[in-house]
């Protein structure tokens, strides 16, 4: 079926609607036009044809010229005859939400409200589109196709899912589901295996300090009472008191050896030495050893 219907009045407009029909099919095709010389069969009823026709179509172009409204002789104008075809397009188009575009020729403007019935009303105020059949001609026209690509393309792009396509697109979201998480929302933890329902529920009480220092420090507190009191300590106190214990304990050896080594100088200590038959300096030669300073000499050590 046609996308664009052309109505116009014979009377009114036919050598200017000729050429719009001539442009439009160079740019869309003789099948995507409609316009009712060339389309309604003979015999057929034009009120039920039009209303079939527009209804499957995208734009209706209306052509209105100096003699639109159909003015008659001696009785009102055509326009406001129920039967007039013209009324019966645009009424039609109007009934059914169809995009209308008024193509005003030359210096033609809209009608006013009172010059319509109550049922064309509406039109009057859609915007129009100026079609000169003078110099401007190629340049109004240019305007005209780029209005009705635009409603063209507007109204595709709903129409692009077909019924097909959206039953395929149903049938891949079947068989690869996700799970589609709003923004927000902390994704749910996934169900149990049916091992961990036979787990106690005291088993999965919520972990102590006792616990948790365990997982920080990565031993069992009963296992580290093994290790010494080094290592509760934290790592970087150890260091220090390892090298101060070190120290304290070489100057406790020093201390000792210095004090069972210095020379005995008490009254006594001649005393026995004579008692004993031994000449004291001799003993004091052979067995002790003489300190300097903080040199000691072992040449008479024994």
């Amino acid at each position: 079926m046609a996308d664009i219907c052309i109505s116009y009045r014979r009377a009114d407009s036919q050598a200017i609607t000729g050429r719009i029909f001539d442009r439009l099919i160079a740019n869309y095709g003789k099948d995507s036009i409609f316009i009712d010389i060339d389309h309604i069969p003979a015999g057929t009823d034009f009120r039920q044809y039009l209303a079939k026709t527009l209804l499957q179509a995208s734009v209706l172009l209306v052509v209105v010229g100096p003699k639109w409204l159909g003015a008659g002789k001696s009785g009102p104008d055509r326009i406001h005859d129920e039967a007039d075809p013209v009324r019966v397009e645009v009424e039609t188009a109007l009934r059914n939400g169809l995009a209308i575009i008024p193509v005003l020729i030359g210096s033609r403007k809209m009608p006013s409200p009172n010059q319509l019935p109550e049922s064309l009303k509406e039109f009057v105020y859609l915007n129009a589109v100026t079609v000169d059949p003078g110099v401007d001609f190629d340049h109004h026209m240019q305007r005209l196709i780029t209005n009705i690509d635009a409603i063209l393309a507007a109204k595709r792009k709903p129409a692009a899912r077909t019924p097909a396509a959206q039953s395929v697109s149903a049938r891949r979201n079947t068989t690869t589901a996700r799970p589609i998480r709003v923004s927000g929302e902390r994704p749910r933890p996934a169900a149990p295996d049916s091992r961990e329902r036979r787990i106690p529920a005291a088993d999965k009480a919520p972990s102590r300090p006792v616990d948790r220092a365990k997982e920080s420090s990565g031993l069992d507190p009963a296992k580290r009472k093994g290790k010494g009191f080094l290592s509760r300590l934290p790592p970087r106190l150890r260091i220090p008191l390892v090298a101060g214990a070190t120290l304290v304990g070489v100057a406790l050896l020093v201390f000792a050896f210095f004090a069972l080594n210095a020379p005995d100088k008490g009254p006594g200590s001649a005393s026995a030495s004579v008692s004993s038959g031994a000449p004291a300096d001799g003993a004091n030669k052979r067995g002790k050893c003489s300190v300097e300073g903080f040199s000691l000499d072992l040449r008479n050590c024994r």
